[in-house]
């Protein structure tokens, strides 16, 4: 499961060598605040802080839009931190979503 997107930050990074990685990640639509009131301990201070940051970012309660949104500002910051190297702004680091309905 994609979790908050490592790898897709991962393969960014990896791709600066103008490499064609691809990534896939797959997650299901965690609803995080029925995850909270089942959680108890460190799991329920860690759920606190993502939702407090999806409210930040406007984002609906769910583990997807952690991971969407990771990799939004990785990309971002592997353009800027590599701003200085040929090429740099033909890196790929656009994504696509698909969901399935019910």
């Amino acid at each position: 499961f994609s979790g908050s997107a490592t790898l897709a930050e991962a393969v960014m990074s990896l791709n600066v060598d103008k490499g064609k990685r691809k990534f896939i990640c797959v997650e299901i639509p965690e609803d995080l605040d029925a995850s909270l009131k089942m959680a108890s301990g460190k799991a329920k201070e860690v759920l606190s802080h993502a939702i407090a940051f999806l409210d930040e970012v406007k984002k609906p309660h769910v583990m997807t839009e952690i991971g969407k949104e990771r990799i939004i500002r990785a990309g971002k910051k592997i353009l800027q931190d590599n701003k200085n190297k040929e090429g740099i702004e033909n890196l790929d680091i656009g994504f696509k979503v698909l969901k399935i309905e019910d």
